[in-house]
């Protein structure tokens, strides 16, 4: 006999709770289809969360009033508890249809009653029975969802693949607000992931990335399998999670992304993705894992581990609205990353150093300041460490700019404090670990058509003057510069930089809404006296950037966001640029007291 069944969950875990429905029907019948699952909101009581639905379609031998025994049993092998009707339920199994029957008994109708005002069983039920007629209004399924209220927005079906999930993430609408609440609750339904591993927690205003990817590089070159978590990417979400300097690979993010999303967290996608990537690190039995924080510390999505290594790379003025408008305030937030009775590692000075101190006091910390380590030193964009006495031969670093001579350092700092905590981190095998590290966008340089590119993502006055001190150092004085600025961004101070250290500066749009108009920043810079132009989309910019390079000889500089590093990139391999989150793009109607994390670039 054949029938169709309905599955719906919104209670736990609900994407497990309808394969544990399905695990127990094979016991009973053979599933012939099986429909994608499909997210909707509730209809009768609606002050409780979106349900996960599913249709089946089964063959079977038993009668209907035993197979109607058989989905209860299933419902209470699944702790289905109703404490009032319509209210949240970790399962439900419905009867649709059998063998085209008409019943009407006080313990089960069929066709069921309610189907004809039921988007959410209609829609996975048109998946996998498209000429399936209701036996009394001879109405196809197809033509009952079309005539359903609320049928256009009523069923969603969830992502069926790693493309589709990122479609899903990128699409977010900004939700939450700058708090850990979103996340603590997530791993906390999802066992503490973030317990699982030693956390090297890395905040600062600048050079976050490049600290985090040398003491990753240096963890693993000591045999200790090592998590490293990363923002914003350059190529795709995926390089924002590896181990050991391998990606999450598409089919584990997918995976994991259904795993978080079937609990129905409202997180936003950096949350998603730091979920994920505590659930990736503790599956794969990371031993480290290195953690960027997103933006500032206290408050930050990545903050929610009992004891980690406080790592803070400098303190200045950004990102004022959201963390205050004084380094004091700013490094209070940093300083929040800091855990009682854990290490610090932090190379500030002045005031924000004063307040990282009086942090560390508080909670119990020994606080290590990093100033300038003269065993790594700089020959033109290269940067070398002398290591193992002077007869040895100097290591040469992979990331290049003399900027990154502070990053080097700290990074070593953190590591010898690692070994004061008693971690096997042999000096010379760390070394040759974090000389092999690599970041993408960061003093990256290319050449194409006769001309070195310089790629980096340089986007505040502190960072965007050690870029030029290092272009200067380098060798690569004077480069026509083709920038793009984000809206939340000092840009007056970024222009007078850039217009000073450059023969002529080329402005672009990006693909995201936080990107200031070209034209507006080139009049800015015209009225400063400055030799500009621009354009209002990247390849157009380029194209004239590149022609105003080979015409001076000069080199080209591509800077002022990652996001048009990230074009820049993309482009020169003729390949679609990435789509980038509004991680930092306040809800509408918001005032910005306080960073959301939106979504879609």
């Amino acid at each position: 006999m054949k029938a169709f069944l309905a599955l719906g969950s919104n209670l736990g875990d609900r994407l497990g709770n309808i394969e544990e429905a399905l695990r127990l029907l094979r016991r009973c019948c053979r599933l012939v289809k099986i429909s994608s699952i499909y997210e909707t909101p509730p209809m009768y009581y609606t002050r409780q969360g979106d349900f996960y639905n599913a249709a089946v379609e089964i063959e079977t031998g038993m009668a209907p009033l035993a197979l109607l025994r058989e989905t209860r049993a299933i419902e209470k092998a699944l702790k289905r508890r109703r404490r009032f009707r319509n209210s949240p339920r970790t399962m439900d199994v419905d009867v649709l249809f059998y063998e085209g029957k008409i019943i009407k008994s006080p313990a089960l109708a069929v066709p069921h009653p309610k189907l004809a005002e039921r988007p959410f069983v209609l829609a996975p039920l048109c998946e996998i029975a498209t000429r399936l007629r209701h036996p009394v209004s001879g109405l196809s399924v197809h033509a009952m969802l079309r005539a359903c209220p609320g049928a256009a927005g009523g069923a969603r079906r969830l992502p069926a693949d790693y493309k589709e999930a990122l479609d899903y993430l990128n699409e977010l609408a900004p939700c939450g607000s700058f708090s850990t609440a979103p996340v603590r609750a997530a791993l906390e339904k999802l066992g503490r992931p973030q317990d699982g591993f030693y956390a090297v927690h890395v905040a600062g205003t600048n050079g976050k990335g490049s600290v985090a990817a040398m003491v990753a590089g240096a963890l693993s070159r000591c045999g200790h399998r090592t998590g490293l978590y990363l923002s914003p990417h350059i190529n795709g979400p995926r390089e924002r999670i590896s181990l050991d300097g391998r990606n999450i690979s598409e089919a584990d993010f997918f995976r994991l992304f259904c795993a978080v999303k079937s609990f129905g967290f409202e997180l936003s996608y950096f949350e998603y993705l730091t979920v994920l990537a505590f659930l990736w690190f503790r599956e794969r039995r990371a031993r480290f894992a290195v953690v960027e924080a997103g933006l500032g510390g206290r408050l930050d999505a990545t903050n929610v581990f009992k004891s980690s290594l406080a790592v803070i790379t400098n303190v200045s003025l950004e990102h004022a609205a959201a963390l205050g408008g004084s380094l004091e305030s700013i490094a209070a937030h940093k300083a929040g990353i800091i855990k009682a009775g854990c290490p610090v590692a932090a190379s500030v000075s002045g005031a924000a150093l004063s307040v990282i101190r009086r942090r560390a006091a508080a909670a119990g910390s020994r606080l290590y300041p990093c100033g300038p380590d003269e065993r790594f030193y700089a020959k033109g964009a290269d940067i070398f460490y002398r290591w193992g006495g002077t007869s040895s031969r100097p290591l040469k670093l992979s990331l290049k700019g003399s900027y990154q001579l502070v990053n080097a350092g700290l990074a070593m700092k953190v590591l010898e404090v690692l070994r004061k905590e008693d971690f096997h981190v042999p000096a010379g095998t760390a070394a040759a670990g974090l000389a092999a590290a690599r970041l993408e966008g960061r003093f990256e340089i290319m050449k194409a058509a006769g001309i070195n590119i310089i790629l980096d993502g340089a986007h505040n006055p502190e960072a965007m003057s050690a870029l030029f001190a290092s272009l200067r150092a380098a060798g690569f004085s004077r480069p026509v510069t083709l920038a793009a600025i984000m809206r939340d961004k000092a840009a007056g101070k970024l222009i007078g930089i850039m217009g000073r250290g450059s023969r002529a500066v080329v402005f672009s749009a990006v693909v995201s809404p936080r990107v200031r108009r070209p034209g507006e920043l080139a009049r800015i810079g015209r009225v400063a006296g400055y030799k500009v132009h621009y354009k209002n989309n990247a390849g157009a910019a380029f194209t004239l950037a590149r022609r105003l390079a080979l015409e001076s000889g000069a080199p080209l500089l591509v800077t002022g966001s990652f996001y048009l590093v990230a074009e820049i990139k993309a482009a020169m391999k003729k390949a679609a640029p990435p789509v980038f989150p509004q991680e930092l793009l306040p809800a509408k109607g918001r005032p910005l007291s306080g960073i959301q994390y939106p979504v879609k670039v």
